[in-house]
């Protein structure tokens, strides 16, 4: 039996009045669909009904189809879920173990907002050939490019990369252990974002915010796979200003997105 959602929204959506944000906010990493083994299983009614109890105006997702299966049918289904209700902001993926350099009209990027790769989940090293063709069609597409930064060193490769092709890049996962080098990346690449659902370290959000402004941070949850407010208290507890917080929460995505 798949675990569902619904059977457990409690441990995901545990909140008080206290926690809720006051502001709208947008969410740049969810997802909706099933895993092969495990975690939860969501619909995207689902998915919408937790995110807007937790204050989520809108959200960037995908169907986990394309992480695990198929990455066509994949964005199939994102795009379906995203024209059945504006809540969802489509998310395409490619994955370069089975991309074959198709033309970008059959790809059809160009009805998404942004890119999502999996490099960690699906097995492959970042300076691989396959990949460096994804990146020139998100670069043809306008689209930007959002991966974890898990992995020293994989990063640096994969800005760097992005960098020489004018692609905005955004890193997910980035956290105490890794941190150093993406602030080193943030001094030398102005196309880099830092999305917050790891970043774990002490006064990381204000580290970021005062070296190079609040504007190089978004929102993403990782929901249902991670606990919601853990970021959203990261930002509501952090000591910046209010105007930064909802540059973090809602403002910054809106832009990158292109929906404002």
């Amino acid at each position: 039996m798949w675990r569902t959602w619904e059977g457990e929204s409690e441990r995901w959506l545990s909140t008080t009045a206290a926690d809720r944000p006051a502001d709208r906010i947008i969410d740049c990493l969810a997802y909706f669909g099933r895993r092969p083994k495990g975690g939860p299983s969501i619909t995207p009614g689902e998915l919408r009904r937790g995110l807007e109890q937790c204050g989520v105006e809108r959200c960037a997702a995908l169907s986990l189809r394309g992480v695990y299966y198929d990455f066509r049918e994949g964005n199939l289904e994102t795009l379906k879920a995203s024209r059945d209700d504006s809540f969802i902001i489509p998310a395409a993926t490619l994955d370069p173990r089975r991309f074959y350099g198709k033309a970008d009209e059959e790809l059809g990027l160009s009805n998404y907002r942004i890119m999502r790769v999996f490099p960690e989940v699906q097995g492959w090293p970042v300076d691989f050939a396959p990949f460096e063709k994804i990146l020139q069609r998100a670069a043809a597409a306008g689209l930007p490019v959002m991966a974890p930064a898990q992995g020293l060193g994989n990063a640096t490769k994969l800005v760097r990369s992005a960098e020489k092709l004018g692609l905005t890049t955004v890193l997910t996962t980035v956290n105490y252990s890794n941190l150093s080098e993406v602030l080193a990346l943030l001094s030398d690449n102005d196309g880099l974002i830092v999305c917050i659902d790891m970043l774990n370290t002490p006064d990381g959000i204000e580290l970021i915010t005062d070296e190079f402004g609040p504007e190089r941070l978004v929102f993403g949850s990782n929901f249902p796979d991670t606990y919601f407010h853990g970021p959203l208290i990261a930002v509501q507890r952090a000591e910046i200003s209010s105007i930064a917080k909802g540059k973090i929460l809602r403002e910054n995505a809106a832009r990158l997105l292109g929906i404002e």
